[in-house]
């Protein structure tokens, strides 16, 4: 084999030559346990700059020479996928700093860096999705990025995770949109048509909605929709992920060889009742919200209908909307309810009692955006925000 040496700290090939440095940088890489440091990489070839770049993770790096120049096309187009919702939230987002670089959470930054911890900031919903958040959210705005534990800290792989099925989804054009959960620190998955239909996520509840997978179910899902096969992939889970094409049978014709199983896998799912099972669940949590939402209205005051902005309340599974007409209430109010509701995991019992996931009783100050336990020493007092608790 071909060895390269290189010459002022770079080496200088031709493109013909490019794989068999590669091979030879990848073993050099792996000698020094998958770290550039004290290794040359920097390469011309062709009169353009190359480097090596990691495709993969630390566990399973993915080793190969990336353009430089397309590197600074990709960070353009990052940057130019970042926006605002207005100049405040722009200001706020870019005045938070640590180490005289942007940071959504400093006091977090700082603790893990004393620590000697890795951070990283995660975009909940990915800049360049393209995916339409709630309004008055831009996709670098506070709301939409968390700090995170990165490295051998992220015990469960959420990075990974989510970069895989992000990237899977990117490239196949599938009805799922990925996102990075802040409140359990999990990756959730939400139809596209369900996101579009809550209010571009503004009304998705993070602790019922849609599903979570981790890494191996990231993997094995990604098997499956290839194969037809459903493995050891939960059923119900694939279920909801295979839903809205098994409710549009046109999209069952879907471009690309790594869809080529998703027609195999409807018919496992549809022989196995999964289908069945969960529009039964849907029809149950569809039911109990509207009991909750009766009582709401009970309890608020506005069970008459308010002709100036009526919001419809959620009745139906047969039509797939998250609203119907059957009953009509004060826009505001039930959005500032549902707000805290699904943010913070609450749930408002047909009497009007709420209690959050424990099934403790709390108030809720449907002004201030408060939720006060019941009783002293319980816990802090969250404040809402458009996207949860803070």
């Amino acid at each position: 084999m071909e060895e390269f040496v290189p010459s002022q700290g770079q080496y200088n090939i031709t493109s013909n030559q490019k794989s068999a440095l590669e091979e030879q940088l990848r073993n050099q890489l792996v000698i020094n346990k998958n770290s550039k440091k004290g290794i040359v990489h920097k390469t011309i070839i062709d009169g353009e700059e190359y480097y090596m770049k990691n495709g993969g993770n630390k566990a399973n790096p993915v080793w190969y020479l990336k353009n430089k120049g397309l590197k600074k096309e990709e960070i353009a187009r990052r940057e130019a996928a970042m926006n605002y919702a207005d100049p405040t939230s722009e200001e706020v987002r870019k005045t938070r700093k640590f180490n005289n670089r942007k940071n959504v959470d400093p006091k977090f930054a700082n603790e893990a860096y004393m620590l000697n911890i890795k951070t990283y900031e995660e975009h909940s919903t990915a800049a360049q999705s393209g995916i339409k958040l709630p309004e008055g959210i831009g996709t670098d705005d506070i709301e939409n990025v968390s700090l995170r534990v990165d490295g051998e800290f992220d015990v469960d792989n959420v990075k990974a995770a989510k970069d895989n099925f992000e990237d899977f989804s990117k490239r196949n054009g599938n009805p799922w949109h990925a996102f990075h959960n802040n409140k359990t620190d999990e990756l959730q998955i939400v139809n596209q048509q369900e996101w579009h239909q809550k209010g571009n996520g503004e009304f998705v509840d993070l602790f019922e909605d849609g599903v979570t997978l981790n890494k191996y179910e990231v993997t094995q899902w990604k098997n499956a929709v290839r194969t037809g096969k459903l493995g050891k992939f939960p059923l119900r889970k694939a279920a909801y992920l295979l839903k809205e094409l098994n409710r549009n049978p046109g999209m069952k014709i879907l471009k690309g060889t790594a869809l080529a199983g998703i027609p195999a896998l409807l018919d496992v799912v549809e022989a196995k009742d999964g289908f069945t099972e969960l529009a039964n669940e849907e029809l149950t949590a569809r039911e109990k919200a509207l009991a909750g939402l009766k009582a709401y209205a009970a309890t608020a005051g506005i069970a008459t209908l308010t002709p100036a902005a009526p919001v419809a309340g959620p009745t139906s599974i047969a039509t797939g909307l998250l609203y119907s007409g059957i009953e009509m209430m004060d826009a505001h109010k039930i959005k500032k309810r549902n707000e805290l509701m699904m943010s913070l995991g609450l749930e408002m019992l047909p009497n009007g009692e709420i209690r959050d996931r424990q099934y403790n009783p709390v108030n809720v100050n449907l002004e201030t955006g408060e939720v006060i336990p019941h009783q002293l020493g319980q816990g802090h007092v969250k404040k809402l925000t458009r996207r949860g608790s803070r």
